[in-house]
Order: C-alpha cells, then sequence, then structure tokens
C-alpha cells in the first residue's frame, strides 16, 4: 500500500546509505509565513509544548502514559 513518511531533509535525501527516499516525491513543511520547518525547531516547538519547571525548563510529567510501558516503568531510563 502506498505510504506517507515523515523524516528530516538528510534522510529523505538519501543521507548515510537510506537511499530508499532518494528521489522519492517530497513535500517540504513551511509556517504560516512560508519558512521551512527544521527539525531542530520542530523538537523545541514540541519541548514548548510540556509545562514549564521552577527553573523554566520543559518537563515531562512522569504520569505522562506516552512515555511509559503499561506496566508503569519508563520509556527513558537513565543508569550509572
Amino acid at each position: 500500500p502506498d505510504v506517507d513518511v515523515v523524516t528530516n531533509n538528510f534522510t529523505a535525501g538519501g543521507g548515510d546509505g537510506y537511499t530508499v527516499l532518494a528521489g522519492l516525491p517530497s513535500v517540504l513543511l513551511r509556517d504560516g509565513e512560508g519558512v521551512a520547518f527544521a527539525y531542530e525547531r520542530a523538537f523545541r516547538e514540541y519541548l514548548l509544548g510540556f509545562p514549564e519547571g521552577p527553573d523554566g525548563i520543559a518537563v515531562l510529567p512522569a504520569g505522562d502514559t506516552r512515555y511509559s510501558d503499561p506496566d508503569g516503568e519508563g520509556r527513558i531510563t537513565i543508569t550509572g
């Protein structure tokens, strides 16, 4: 079946040998002023959607089920 893929320009252009996407039709996403979205900007906008913590940095709430498995263990684990 036909599918739509969202990725960055580097990968879409065949970067790092991912040539399966190179040469396929693509659409560059732009904001309301016509400025192309960089993936760093998209990530920043995503983080700004979270509440601000006491230090002014976005906080991903521990209870946000998008970041945990059904057993309640976090998807991101820091060890050491």
